[in-house]
């Protein structure tokens, strides 16, 4: 879920002077959240 709502909110600005840097801290966000779930899942097992 916390993935799907920062790809939303990436592309959802509708400021155009703050969507590149805007996208760009989403996407180091989305990477995060994978390397998370990666880590959360060995974990596991």
């Amino acid at each position: 879920m916390k993935l799907v709502a920062t790809l939303i909110g990436g592309v959802a600005l509708e400021n155009k002077g703050l969507a590149g840097s805007w996208l760009t801290a989403c996407c180091q966000g989305a990477r995060g959240l994978l390397e998370e779930g990666d880590d959360l899942a060995a974990a596991a097992g």
